[in-house]
């Protein structure tokens, strides 16, 4: 991998309350932060994203509420 320019990658969540997430990643031959002008080989990357709802958060109808199949 080459880049003609620093990158500027940044990684946000927005949510509501009752959300919970994260995310991790793993590089191989892959520093941190990357610099314009290097030749990265042999790169890997493993990204992970994690995202729940709180159980107290989560309404549940009554089941007067729905309607049938």
């Amino acid at each position: 991998m080459h880049w003609h320019d620093d990158p500027d990658a940044r990684v946000s969540f927005t949510g509501s309350p009752g959300y919970r997430s994260r995310s991790d990643s793993d590089r191989v031959n892959l520093p941190d932060r990357v610099r314009s002008g290097e030749t990265y080989q042999d790169v890997r990357v493993d990204y992970r994203l994690e995202a729940a709802l709180d159980e107290d958060a989560v309404e549940t109808p009554d089941d007067t509420d729905r309607a049938d199949p």
